[in-house]
């Protein structure tokens, strides 16, 4: 029987995970700036540092002496992504889905205050856009991190919100905390959410929510494409499109979802 941790020791834990989630969207940073992002001594940073790089997780760089996270986090990932059940049975779907539109298709999650993409589709076309499973994206300005969060109850959005920054990253992106929240409203009351060059400029992205065996939104799924090639027609085929392939994956998840 594991014995209960000290609270000394659930905080080295929470200060490793947080350094961890920084570094994370980092190829290198130093000591100093690693405490100062995660709110904590260079003492205590050093210690969990040295943690992590005994246990091979991250790597101080013997030129710079700056840390860096290593591929053994990658791998662990991996497997667990492999036994998320429901990338598993939403891939087959998601495949059919992508011969249909010939668009990248992204199945994601969310994490706590980002979306985490679980599994994709390429696109048929050369010209496609840059997208990575694995990799973490905002809430407030995509369209699967607006569905994700538009189907949670008031509270925990309300919560979630004060949490984030909702960061101006093209002239398009929704800053005001009060029009996002009606925003998601809209996202609710129509179904999908759209993502009009928000995130990132010449990207058009619409998603819609998946349920699970107790209706509650579990995952989203989308359809992303340059927007050289969008069209109003193309826009209403995809949602169509979108909708039948998130039931069905809803579905296999054991929903029996009404919204």
């Amino acid at each position: 029987m594991d014995t209960p941790k000290s609270p000394t020791q659930a905080g080295l834990i929470i200060k490793a995970f947080a350094i961890i989630k920084l570094l994370s969207t980092h190829k290198e940073m130093s000591l100093k700036d690693i405490g100062l992002q995660t709110n904590m001594s260079s003492t205590m940073a050093y210690k969990c540092l040295s943690t992590l790089c005994d246990l091979g997780y991250a790597h101080q760089n013997p030129k710079t002496q700056q840390y860096g996270l290593t591929l053994r986090l990658a791998s662990i990932c991996s497997d667990i992504l492999l036994h998320y059940n429901i990338t598993e049975l939403a891939f087959p779907i998601m495949q059919t889905l992508g011969d249909k539109v010939k668009e990248t298709v992204h199945l994601a999650i969310r994490d706590h205050t980002d979306c985490i993409y679980i599994h994709k589709i390429d696109s048929h076309h050369s010209l496609r856009l840059y997208s990575q499973v694995g990799k973490l994206a905002p809430l407030h300005c995509t369209g699967l991190g607006k569905v994700l969060l538009a189907y949670e109850n008031d509270d925990l959005i309300d919560s979630i919100i004060k949490e984030i920054t909702l960061f101006k990253f093209t002239e398009h992106t929704i800053t005001s905390t009060e029009e996002f929240k009606k925003h998601l409203l809209l996202v609710k009351e129509q179904g999908y959410a759209e993502d009009n060059e928000e995130h990132e400029f010449h990207i058009r992205c619409v998603a819609v929510p998946i349920f699970d065996y107790q209706n509650h939104i579990c995952a989203a799924l989308s359809i992303s494409m340059p927007i050289a090639r969008w069209s109003e027609e193309l826009h209403v085929f995809h949602i169509k499109e979108l909708l039948a392939s998130a039931q069905e994956i809803s579905h296999l998840m054991g929903s029996v979802n009404t919204h």
